[in-house]
């Protein structure tokens, strides 16, 4: 009788026990689940720092999830770290070769600003083979591939020419560029993210000023 009892009280013990982790696992996963929702609302709204952080807390626990590498990679494209983007798309891509509709694409984007032409136009076609033929027309990567063609020609007849400070009437300490002199030559013409911009805006994107014209 007291062995029945002990065995009855220890198997109690143990299903409670079952039952208290279950639900901690459960609880978890719940929390990441929504967080991977959250971080999916601030991505389209461009806040990319604040989808970055939140993938990054998923990460911590899936880190061979083939889906967070690529979510991770996309927010770093997002933001400029090209290096660390490629990294999280290469791994995303061999851990699940299909991850992603735009996978190739992807990493065309991040071989492209890295400089290796030629990875860029293998992906670049990879994800146009796959794309059927009225949505080649609208996508993005024609214009991807036509720049990678012209960037090679450019670099097979490279230009002597040099750049010149204009000085503190034209330049600040902040992103100028565009520049644009009208047919007369009389009007300069250029694009600016100053502080004093109309509105005082930032940009989710890199939380830069917004752009203005200057005349």
């Amino acid at each position: 009788m007291r062995k029945f009892t002990v065995s009855l009280i220890f198997l109690c013990f143990f299903s409670g026990n079952l039952a208290v982790a279950g639900t901690t696992s459960e609880n978890s996963g719940i929390k990441d689940r929504f967080k991977k929702i959250k971080a999916s609302i601030k991505f389209k709204a461009e806040d990319f720092k604040a989808a970055l952080r939140l993938y990054r807390d998923v990460f911590a626990d899936e880190p061979e999830n083939e889906y967070l590498n690529y979510k991770i990679g996309e927010c770093h494209l997002a933001l400029g770290n090209v290096k660390t983007a490629k990294e999280y798309f290469e791994k995303a891509y061999a851990l699940n070769n299909y991850v992603n509709d735009k996978i190739h694409l992807s990493l065309g984007q991040v071989y492209h600003l890295s400089g290796d032409l030629e990875k860029a136009i293998v992906e670049y076609n990879k994800y146009k083979e796959s794309l059927k033929p009225k949505k080649v027309e609208k996508s993005e990567v024609v214009a991807f591939l036509k720049q990678c063609e012209q960037a090679k020609k450019m670099m097979d007849n490279p230009v002597d020419v040099q750049i010149k400070n204009m000085g503190s009437a034209i330049n600040s300490e902040y992103p100028d560029y565009s520049p644009s002199i009208s047919l007369d030559g009389k009007t300069f013409i250029f694009t600016s993210r100053r502080s004093d911009t109309k509105g005082k805006g930032r940009d989710n994107y890199d939380h830069g000023y917004y752009e203005d014209v200057y005349i």
